[in-house]
């Protein structure tokens, strides 16, 4: 299993190097697939048609991310502040986002 949230964190981290931010990370948006290599199957991160593209670094943008789509209890903790005050989105809450659901997989 530890070689599927791995295959997840590197899929977050391919999205992350080519600057589009998922947006939406949460468990629903991994789903299971049986494969006949894996006795258990493998895990596949979905949900990827709301991503944004960045063209620039968070911190060059002018103006609030328009990405509305988020699920609250996966969102970094400044994501709300970030929103009411206009703030763009980093790629990071990405990271926080799958931090949380790691946890929640641990536990």
């Amino acid at each position: 299993m530890l070689d599927q949230v791995c295959g997840i964190i590197d899929a977050i981290r391919v999205l992350l190097d080519k600057n589009i931010r998922h947006g939406h990370l949460k468990p629903q948006n991994i789903l299971h697939f049986p494969n006949a290599r894996e006795a258990r199957g493998i895990l596949v991160l979905a949900d990827v048609g709301v991503p944004k593209i960045h063209n620039n670094d968070t911190l060059q943008l002018n103006a609030a991310t328009d990405t509305a789509e988020v699920t609250a209890l996966y969102e970094a903790p400044k994501g709300e502040y970030d929103k009411q005050h206009g703030q763009p989105r980093p790629r990071r809450y990405d990271m926080w986002s799958a931090g949380c659901i790691l946890l929640e997989f641990v536990v």
